[in-house]
């Protein structure tokens, strides 16, 4: 008997014996309508690989702008592979954790310089990367932009 496989995302396969010609298309459908989704997303600095794998199979997504400001989160930090270990990095902000509104108020403290900062760890840590010279260009000109709010 024959078999097809199917992957669901990247975690489980699922062998089904082929039956009949309208039973393997009902499946199809049936399996189709789980890749056509919609994500909704809170709002994160720099993703992880995590997220974008998530949101590469989704159809639409959506940023959660009335999400209220959780500290200690990644809502404002972001985490980058260093030689020795991983580098931290967060966006200081006005009222610095201790927000009480949602994500699309809360402001970005732009009297520190942060994003000089930033933009110096990124580039000593990956201009020897293959490809860093294909992004550096698109990256600089985020980190040469004044943004007020975190959600910008």
């Amino acid at each position: 008997m024959c078999k097809y496989t199917f992957q669901i995302a990247t975690s489980c396969a699922v062998t089904i014996p082929v039956i009949t010609l309208t039973v393997f298309r009902v499946l199809i459908a049936l399996f189709s309508t789980f890749a056509a989704m919609t994500i909704v997303s809170p709002y994160v600095t720099f993703p992880p690989i995590s997220w974008w794998a998530m949101v590469l199979n989704a159809d639409l997504v959506i940023f959660d702008g009335a999400e209220h400001f959780q500290k200690m989160t990644h809502r404002n930090r972001y985490d980058i592979s260093g030689a020795n270990n991983s580098i931290k990095l967060s966006v200081p902000l006005v009222n610095g954790r201790n927000q009480r509104v949602p994500m699309r108020e809360v402001c970005i403290h732009n009297e520190e310089r942060w994003q000089v900062q930033h933009w110096r760890t990124l580039v000593s840590v990956y201009k020897r990367t293959p490809f860093f010279d294909h992004y550096a260009t698109t990256l600089g000109e985020l980190f040469q932009t004044q943004f007020t709010h975190l959600a910008d």
